[in-house]
């Protein structure tokens, strides 16, 4: 087992860099929310499987389960089907489809985009930059079968490997809808920060809290939510190491 290598004076001056520029940035950015916003906090549950296969592909299956109104009321449930394929070490194709049942109400949403990541030491940068399509459909109401909104989604973070079992995650996503004659800007903003153990092998528990303001609008709105994943990897051709000749 590789031996695990402590953070340098000027890595960890770096991580404090790092913590200060995103408490300033969140403090600016909760300024903002906060003028005339109404706030709700929310608890989400979920479970993720993920599949590692052959060439560079991915595919992952995920539930959630929200609660809103100070997490006193049932949202919905959420399904995920998710496909990554890895172009080379630094960028990969992600593609995901989400239905959401929510109060007799379906929702189709897909996305579409890429994903790079650079890794230094123990740091994982990365960039998502995506398009989202949901469709609304409404039960008993099928003139509504084509409304639809479209969002370009542009995640921005870091991840930090702690330990051998622990590791932690930050980062940033700015939602811009995509309207013909309109001129783009942010709706609001997705931030988030968890933190992950392996308690077992290709096993994994996630302890994570999102912030979502609004932002450019008269009446905006605050979600902040705390949440629990159960995330589960299988490696169904994972090569067996060849024995040697004795």
């Amino acid at each position: 087992m590789k031996p695990k290598v402590l953070p340098t004076e000027e890595e960890k001056a770096m991580i404090k860099q790092l913590l200060v520029a995103l408490f300033m940035y969140l403090l600016v950015v909760q300024a903002i929310a906060q003028n005339k916003s109404t706030q709700d906090f929310q608890t989400w549950y979920d479970t993720e499987l993920k599949l590692n296969l052959k060439k560079g592909w991915e595919l992952k299956g995920q539930y959630r389960v929200r609660f809103n109104e100070n997490a006193s009321h049932y949202k919905g449930s959420y399904f995920f089907l998710a496909g990554e394929k890895k172009i080379n070490k630094y960028l990969k194709v992600v593609a995901n489809y989400r239905l959401a049942l929510v109060e007799d109400n379906n929702y189709h949403r897909f996305l579409i985009g890429l994903q790079g990541q650079l890794k230094v030491n123990d740091f994982t940068f990365f960039t998502r930059p995506m398009i989202q399509n949901q469709k609304k459909y409404f039960v008993g109401d099928d003139e509504n079968l084509t409304d639809t909104d479209t969002h370009l989604r542009l995640r921005t973070g870091v991840k930090y490997q702690i330990s051998k079992h622990w590791d932690t995650y930050v980062y940033a996503e700015p939602f811009i809808p995509i309207k013909q004659g309109k001129t783009p800007e942010i709706r609001f903003w997705q931030n988030a920060a968890g933190l992950s153990y392996e308690y077992m092998k290709n096993k994994k528990a996630t302890l994570y809290y999102i912030w979502q303001p609004e932002v450019n609008q008269k009446h905006p709105h605050t979600n902040h939510i705390v949440g629990l994943s159960l995330d589960f990897e299988v490696k169904p051709y994972k090569k067996k190491k060849k024995k040697k000749n004795a």
